[in-house]
């Protein structure tokens, strides 16, 4: 048998990242052919624009992690990647106007944004991974790297610093030469330095841990650190040109991008993996809660009636009706499993009633309409119908009811001022003989009528349990959450 291609190994897009940066590197050193720069204006506005879009999406998703987890890391994450952003955003914002002295604060933002974005992104993988943060402690670091942010934007808006890049013509014929300010040079060099480190570690967490967003995080810083050596031989602060450095740091966004769908991807799949469990754990309870305490019931008994040789009249009934709760009980299993969808409650009672009306050849009538009284949850549904059935088979073998009715409604009105108030009341009505509850409640040793039961299954919805009932006036089982 031909087996399938495995999954990639986790190192091969950090292999893959390195080498494309020494051959894009060589490339520009070596072959005079390869242009370093095109000019290209809305080429440049499209790269910044997508670059902001995709640092605020997987802002949002480490936020996501953060609020989990509470990890230092991970907000240093969340502040590297909203810094980096709003420096995309000034030098998009930069290539978008006209030059004036507001160009030119937006270009020195963008230069010192990133080397605060790198300095971030270097803490947050030397930060170590078991390091929390109290909520408090949060929102104070959050509100000083704002307060930071929005001095250095009010202090470069104000006009008075020199040009980062000033294009200076040299020859008759048009050539030109940059002039770079040495703050640049100093700034693109040291976010070098920060990227490089940051690169090394988050590759050593990703693949020792083997989360994703991590490895992927890696790449693109490995991207990142080689766009800041192209920055150093080919500065990239004028509007209409893109420079390979542009191109390997929309690399790097494009790493950030694949990690993140991957973390949505795990997050669907966890999410659907998280449902399967949770309702096969239901399935067992309900089983165990169940069917399996009306077997044992049933083979107690059936042994005692073996071992004593009689036959006695109301232990045989108590047999057939634990056998048929037990019934019920798979019936209700096998319906769960074999349903794609499910359904309301109120379509839930339409379809018990006419199970329920056909064993017993009584009349059933359902009242119920489909809102938000019927829609509790699916284990609040199962318990609910546990009840309707019990009721109502209590309602035939004991009160001898010929017609039995079924209603959900709203137990208040929308609007109400409570709003703890019951949201639905579910209430089980016959016409059959009656009893005594005074006289049920003595008697539970001995059996009773299952109250004890359907007390238990409301109090697990979050509701209560109200029966009235009086010899020769029938019974009212309702249940209000």
């Amino acid at each position: 048998m031909t087996r399938g291609p495995g999954p990639l190994p986790a190192w091969l897009p950090v292999v893959v990242a390195t080498v494309a940066g020494v051959v894009t590197t060589l490339l520009v050193l070596l072959a005079p052919t390869v242009p370093a720069a095109v000019r290209a204006p809305d080429l440049h506005v499209a790269i910044e624009t997508a670059n902001v879009l995709v640092g605020l999406l997987v802002a949002v998703l480490v936020l996501g992690r953060y609020q989990q987890d509470g990890r230092l890391h991970q907000l240093l994450l969340v502040d590297a990647l909203v810094v980096l952003a709003a420096a995309n955003l000034a030098l998009g914002a930069a290539a978008a106007m006209e030059e004036s002295a507001a160009v030119e604060s937006l270009r020195w933002a963008s230069v010192l944004g990133r080397l605060l974005g790198s300095a971030l992104l270097c803490a947050s993988a030397l930060a170590p991974t078991g390091a929390r943060l109290t909520r408090p402690r949060a929102r104070v670091l959050q509100g000083v790297l704002l307060v930071t942010a929005v001095a250095g934007a009010l202090a470069l808006l104000s006009g008075r610093l020199p040009p980062p890049v000033l294009v200076r013509v040299v020859a008759p014929d048009g050539a030109t030469t940059l002039d770079v300010h040495p703050v640049v040079v100093v700034s693109q060099a040291a976010g070098l330095v920060l990227l490089g480190i940051a690169a090394v570690v988050f590759t050593r967490r990703g693949l020792s841990t083997g989360d994703r967003l991590t490895l992927w995080l890696a790449t693109g810083t490995i991207l990142a650190a080689w766009a800041r050596l192209h920055y150093l031989l080919y500065p990239s602060l004028l509007s209409d040109v893109v420079y390979t450095g542009d191109a390997l740091r929309a690399g790097f966004y494009g790493c950030l991008l694949v990690g993140a769908l991957q973390e949505i991807e795990g997050y669907w799949r966890l999410r659907a993996r998280s449902a399967v469990l949770d309702e096969r754990r239901r399935l067992a309870r309900d089983l165990h809660d169940g069917m399996t305490q009306e077997l044992t019931y049933i083979l107690a008994r059936s042994r005692t009636l073996v071992a004593g040789g009689t036959h006695d009249e109301r232990t045989l009934v108590r047999i057939e009706d634990a056998a048929a709760r037990a019934l019920d009980e798979a019936r209700r299993a096998i319906d769960a499993l074999d349903r794609e969808d499910p359904r309301s409650l109120a379509d839930e009672l339409r379809g018990l009633a006419a199970d329920l009306a056909g064993r017993h050849e009584v009349a059933v009538e359902v009242d119920a309409a489909d809102g938000p009284a019927g829609a509790p949850s699916p284990g609040a549904v199962d318990q609910l119908l546990r009840i309707v059935a019990e009721a109502v088979t209590n309602a035939v073998r004991h009160g001898g009811a010929r017609h039995v009715r079924i209603a959900l409604v709203e137990a208040e009105p929308a609007g109400a001022a409570d709003p703890a108030a019951p949201a639905a009341r579910l209430s089980v009505s016959d016409d059959g003989s009656g009893f005594s509850p005074r006289a049920a409640r003595r008697r539970r040793g001995q059996g009773g009528y299952g109250m004890t039961s359907m007390r238990e299954r409301a109090a697990a919805v979050g509701g209560t349990l109200e029966v009235v009932s009086a010899p020769g006036r029938g019974t009212d089982v309702t249940v209000t959450w």
